[in-house]
């Protein structure tokens, strides 16, 4: 029944372009099985303007931003990455 995402992060490290922030969220399908061939996962990448060096940054992105997540009754997963090497991650949830 949630329609949002949101995400509190903060970096000391360079931010410009072409670094980024990826934010990926998986559903393990009905089976609730990782590999049951119903997954379904979709990834999203913050740049600038919204990521900055050394301030907290709220990040608040609708659930249907993930195209691909067309599943959501299992989720399972969430993976962060990107190509900033030093990232703190707080306050985590959905909501709606």
């Amino acid at each position: 029944a949630m329609t949002n995402f949101h995400v509190d992060i903060w970096t000391p490290d360079n931010t410009a372009l072409p670094n980024n922030f990826k934010i990926k969220l998986i559903d393990f399908g009905a089976n609730g099985n990782f590999g049951g061939g119903d997954d379904r996962e979709h990834e999203i990448t913050i740049t600038r303007p919204t990521l900055v060096s050394d301030n907290w940054v709220s990040i608040d992105v609708p659930l249907s931003t993930f195209t691909g997540l067309t599943t959501r009754a299992n989720l399972a997963q969430m993976v962060f990455s990107g190509t900033i090497p030093n990232v703190f991650v707080d306050n985590v949830y959905f909501y709606r």
